[in-house]
């Protein structure tokens, strides 16, 4: 670390703490979340806001700034409204104003890299760490210009899912809801439309397998209803030959048969390799059925999946999916539609790059700012 201004403290975790304590009683489980309710719930998931409560008595009761530690999850939050605490990991964190500013600690938190331990308690790994004091006027100098960079990033990734949103949106209208199918275009199966397979994985003890491997390999981690344009992983040619791993032609439709992604679709664009949780859909006739319709058509066969099973894990099988039945408009109707998703898709491509850009200027500006570079 660069050499602090004289005028900086560097502080124990501890000793910036005035509370980190919930009162049990006031915490809210799971399964006693509501949508709506008038009063927040914040707990130490991804979502900011995770649901509602209407019991006033279950407000938390401390009515300054609060900053919020996930236990499990290491999730940092900025909280100023009253609100209600999620039970199990979510760590209160009020500070002592007099000599940190909460905004300024929260900034702090989130640019410290507390390492991943699985699910287990990390706030003990959290209190060991250092803060970095400045005074008081330069902190608040500090957390205007981060306020500023937090709001352009926010709204880059705003605009970024509204853009996501636009393809869906040309596609109900030209095509309308499939499930009722009011346009009345003839109705076919997965299995008369597409060539169906799934994939495999060698095994991980082999490292012939895998070491130095060359063919790219999916899991179905990738099936987000998102394009997919590179993979993360490789296997050789023995661990294809020696594996159920087919290849997957560019433009197949993946879609992901179990666990937390299940129903949940992919376009793949190049040629790759899949595992044996994903089914992969290509066309039969191409003169009839469009990939890139396919793909935004299956997205919408998502509720047929969460029906297979009341329990929390689910899984399908490729009987499933080749039962599935989708409209097939007109191919010329398609293909217009496959041009306008491809020039869209091109512009998010540009929006990715400006969200990439804004990101790092974050990152530097967080790293500078408690460095003692950005103010002192």
């Amino acid at each position: 670390m660069k050499e602090l201004p004289k005028n900086w403290k560097i502080m124990d975790f501890d000793d910036c703490i005035k509370s980190d304590s919930v009162p049990s009683k006031i915490k809210i489980k799971l399964s006693n979340y509501k949508e709506p309710g008038r009063y927040p719930i914040i707990d130490q998931g991804k979502k900011f806001i995770a649901g509602y409560s209407d019991d006033i008595s279950k407000v938390f009761p401390f009515k300054g700034e609060t900053v919020i530690f996930g236990d499990h999850t290491r999730i940092v939050k900025y909280v100023n409204f009253p609100f209600c605490v999620g039970a199990d990991g979510t760590k209160v964190l009020i500070v002592k104003d007099d000599i940190i500013i909460p905004k300024f600690f929260y900034f702090q938190l989130k640019q410290l890299n507390i390492k991943e331990a699985g699910y287990s308690r990390h706030y003990r790994f959290l209190k060991k760490r250092k803060i970095i004091v400045p005074p008081i006027n330069v902190q608040k100098q500090i957390v205007t210009i981060l306020e500023r960079a937090e709001k352009l990033k926010e709204s880059r990734k705003h605009v970024n899912e509204e853009t996501n949103k636009i393809i869906q949106s040309i596609f109900y209208e030209m095509f309308g809801t499939p499930s009722r199918n009011k346009k009345r275009f003839p109705i076919e199966s997965l299995n008369e439309l597409c060539s169906i397979q799934s994939g495999g994985t060698p095994s991980r003890n082999k490292k012939e397998y895998w070491e130095n491997g060359t063919i790219p390999w999916l899991s179905s981690t990738v099936c987000k209803n998102g394009i997919v344009k590179q993979a993360e992983e490789y296997i050789t040619e023995a661990g294809l030959k020696n594996s159920s791993a087919k290849w997957f032609k560019e433009c197949t439709v993946l879609i992901a048969l179990v666990g937390a992604t299940i129903g949940k679709t992919a376009f793949l664009k190049f040629r790759a390799t899949c595992n044996q949780n994903i089914a992969g859909l290509y066309p039969k006739n191409l003169s009839n059925l469009n990939s890139s319709y396919l793909f935004y058509a299956c997205q919408n066969l998502y509720p047929e999946f969460l029906s297979l099973s009341s329990n929390s894990f689910k899984m399908a099988n490729l009987t499933f999916i080749r039962n599935l039945r989708i409209p097939v408009p007109p191919i010329e109707l398609q293909n217009q539609f496959a041009s306008i998703a491809e020039k869209i898709e091109s512009m998010k491509n540009k929006q990715q790059k400006s969200t990439e850009e804004i990101n790092q200027l974050y990152n530097a500006l967080m790293q500078k700012a408690f460095n003692g570079e950005l103010v002192n």
